[in-house]
């Protein structure tokens, strides 16, 4: 009851500042809470419903790993708070799984409160995007349609209602990224005022402690973005030796926290060079070679949702150059990419497919002979959830070309997101190679998108007399 209480008193905020946002975010909270409650009583009393799909206890086996989160939140709550606040940092996704455990022990041991989480993320989400955004002029629609699409994605929808990382994962990114406005802000303004920049101090840390502790190299994307970010701001302030000495600590900072949460799970050559130790070319290299590495792995596990080459990319990735060569982990890697399915090997041919498959609705890319998937049962949720990303995606790339002339793009805030969201898209589209964890981590990109559309600063159209001269 006092859950649901805040998150009433948290819908009427955001309310009061528009009503068309109030309907949008009020539906977007409905809809997950209703779709959150069918699918845990259909799961929880085992009712003849999509039987195969269902894992019992309020769980789905769409959601496999939600049971992993839900299992390994309660023996952490349960080892005490020394074990929850210095939690092991080998778990997956520690950060929320420090989260999860805490709403477990607020609201008992039982899947929906995965879904409880997953709302209040919304509402964090809703309110990050509300503070990039604009709610006056002509800057109101972007600021909408940004809101409407992550309050009513498919996807976004569907793993909300299970105990997932997915949701609080964005909502942290949004609100990193808020955070990151917000310091600009505060710098940027004539008088100082330091609490204003202490809190925002504070909220890029514990953000980019959680973004680490769900997805490392997440968190890593995020430092490189924001180090142009930290120096356009301390040039452009008043106070340009203050503000740049503070910047740089922020960001070595950043890169503090990088390495020590992130720290079980980054490969060797990464952590050398968040720490400055080898040559730039190096830890190019170094990085490629992590990427790389990846890539081989996804297809070495292979899988039925595994995104293979179609017909007509087939013949085009023959005249590819094939892949550089790299050191596979293990023998049993090496023997395993031999048996795998025809996945493209050239650069191009795997950018194509991974592009196709996050772009393109499937059968579409399957008529046309880019990509072949195999695999089922949710594809209504995921041509759904294409369209929807396409349709986002196109206004996107209309609202930016619209505002460029007018110099709506000169807000730092809009590179950084911009530079978020095609360094996540490439490495997602060439490093995985199956389609359903292509299909969830899509919402990375879908996040980009609509903060795209709240820091776009679009002109007000330039009135003019209409009115005959007498």
């Amino acid at each position: 009851m006092a859950a649901g209480w805040i998150l009433w008193k948290g819908w009427r905020r955001l309310a009061r500042r528009d009503s068309a946002v109030g309907r949008i975010a009020g539906a977007g909270l409905i809809l997950r809470a209703f779709a959150a409650q069918v699918l845990f009583w259909v799961s929880y009393l085992r009712l003849p419903v999509a039987r195969r799909l269902q894992d019992g206890d309020g769980f789905w086996k769409f959601a496999i790993d939600s049971q992993i989160y839900f299992g390994d939140s309660w023996i952490l709550l349960g080892k005490g708070w020394h074990s929850l606040i210095l939690v092991n940092r080998t778990l997956p996704s520690p950060a929320f799984l420090q989260v999860f455990a805490v709403f477990l022990m607020l609201f008992g041991a039982v899947a929906s409160v995965g879904a409880l989480l997953n709302l209040f993320a919304y509402w964090a989400c809703c309110e990050a995007v509300l503070r990039l955004g604009r709610l006056e002029g002509s800057s109101r629609r972007p600021t909408l349609i940004a809101l409407a699409a992550l309050s009513f994605s498919p996807s976004l929808v569907l793993w909300s209602t299970q105990p997932l990382k997915d949701a609080f994962f964005l909502s942290v990114v949004a609100v990193f990224v808020m955070a990151c406005a917000q310091w600009r802000k505060g710098w940027l303004a004539a008088g100082a005022r330091w609490r204003p920049l202490a809190s925002s101090f504070v909220l890029l840390i514990v953000t980019l402690y959680a973004i680490v502790g769900i997805r490392w190299y997440f968190g890593i994307l995020m430092c490189l973005v924001s180090f142009p970010f930290l120096l356009v701001t301390a040039v452009q302030s008043r106070r340009r030796v203050v503000t740049g000495i503070v910047n740089a600590l922020l960001f070595l900072l950043m890169l503090q926290v990088v390495l020590f949460v992130g720290g079980p799970y980054l490969p060797a050559p990464l952590a050398r060079m968040l720490k400055g130790a080898g040559a730039p070319t190096e830890a190019a290299q170094n990085l490629v070679s992590v990427v790389e590495k990846s890539r081989r792995g996804f297809d070495a596990a292979g899988g039925m949702s595994q995104i293979q080459e179609g017909e007509a990319l087939a013949h085009v990735d023959r005249t590819m150059p094939p892949e550089p060569e790299v050191e596979t982990e293990s023998p049993a890697d090496a023997r395993q990419l031999q048996h795998a399915g025809s996945v493209p090997r050239s650069i191009i041919g795997r950018i194509t497919a991974g592009m196709a498959a996050v772009v393109v609705p499937r059968f579409i890319s399957e008529s046309l002979g880019i990509i072949h998937v195999g695999g089922g049962g949710l594809w209504p949720v995921v041509e759904a959830d294409t369209l929807l990303f396409d349709m986002l995606l196109l206004i996107v790339i209309f609202t930016v070309v619209s505002a460029a002339p007018a110099g709506g793009l000169r807000d730092p805030s809009f590179w950084l997101v911009a530079l978020m969201t095609g360094g996540i898209a490439i490495l997602l589209t060439y490093t995985i190679s199956n389609f359903g964890t292509l299909f969830r981590h899509r919402s990375m990109i879908l996040l980009g998108l609509a903060l795209l559309l709240a820091v776009t600063r679009v002109s007000p159209p330039v009135s003019t007399n209409s009115e005959p001269v007498s």
